[in-house]
């Protein structure tokens, strides 16, 4: 009777842990299997965000105040483009005198470049650049233009001419000395390369100020006159 006791209770013991078998193998099985769904294959790379390329156009108003002839001069113009990612625009730009005269004129243009770094922040910092041409016009005597020492100057072509290089005005008088005022009108290379601090008010509000300088070539006796150090402040509108 205890022989028969022991043993059914064996037998009861066999068949409770094949249950438990049978029942641990049914809950890790799916959870097994839910995790490999789940989970990220090991040679699976991590897939970053992508997100669009933010490019536009912008136009920009810009005023310039620079000296030119040893005269205080403000050049106001504007110059746009389409901007790439916050950092490259390519565009062009033209600029005038606005505070010029008969004698004291003054207007240039060409391809712009500018170039940032930090352009999608509050404050970003570059460089900009215009290359290309334009004319001026400016009055003085014919010994600070052309260098002229002599009391008289037997050069009828200086009287009235449209040469370049050459006066297009005298004072009236029938003779040229080093003392006469006369007015020179010639064309010009310019490069106006810039430095610059860039200001975001708005995502498409953005203040620049900087400094730059022109260099002139081409103008013979005005390359001197007309290149300079310049302050700019201007407003971007746009991206």
């Amino acid at each position: 009777m205890r022989k028969f006791g022991w043993t059914r209770i064996a037998t009861l013991s066999r068949i409770s842990r094949g249950l438990l078998a049978v029942v641990a193998t049914i809950a890790i099985v799916p959870a097994a299997a839910a995790e490999q769904s789940s989970g990220t294959p090991q040679n699976t790379p991590t897939q970053g965000t992508v997100g669009p390329i933010e490019s536009g156009f912008i136009i920009a108003p810009d005023v310039r105040f620079t000296q030119v002839n040893d005269r205080a001069a403000t050049l106001v113009g504007a110059y746009g483009g389409w901007m790439t990612e916050h950092t490259v625009l390519i565009g062009a730009g033209g600029y005038w005198l606005a505070n010029g005269a008969r004698d004291f004129e003054m207007a240039y243009g060409g391809p712009v470049v500018e170039w940032l770094v930090h352009g999608d922040r509050t404050i970003a910092f570059g460089a900009r650049g215009l290359v290309g041409g334009g004319r001026a016009t400016l009055g003085g005597t014919l010994g600070d233009l052309f260098g002229v020492r002599t009391d008289q100057v037997a050069a009828p072509s200086l009287n009235r001419g449209d040469h370049r290089g050459r006066p297009v005005g005298t004072d009236g008088r029938r003779g040229l000395t080093s003392s006469s005022l006369v007015i020179v009108r010639d064309d010009f290379f310019i490069a106006e390369p810039q430095a610059i601090v860039s200001v975001r008010a708005a995502r498409w509000l953005h203040v620049d100020a900087g400094v730059g300088y022109r260099l002139i070539a081409g103008a013979e006796n005005l390359d001197d006159r007309l290149g300079g150090v310049s302050g700019t402040i201007s407003v971007k509108f746009g991206q």
